[in-house]
């Protein structure tokens, strides 16, 4: 998990944040732990920006509804 945090610091927003893991963590894969953590801080507001959870890149739908 710090990983995934430390990999995507530019993504979350300011704040404090508390980052609490079960031992059943160890049992995923990598890129499940990271699309599960990704998926918990946009649930709770914590990124900037709409992100791929594997790719780490703004989703083409949030690019395309920008207005101009």
């Amino acid at each position: 998990m710090r990983a995934h945090f430390i990999e995507n610091t530019d993504s979350i927003r300011d704040g404090s944040y508390a980052l609490v893991a079960k031992p059943k963590l160890l049992e995923q894969k990598f890129l499940e732990v990271k699309r599960n953590y990704l998926y918990a801080l946009k649930k709770c507001s914590a990124l900037k920006a709409s992100l791929d959870p594997i790719t780490n890149v703004k989703n083409s739908t949030e690019n395309n509804n920008k207005r101009v």
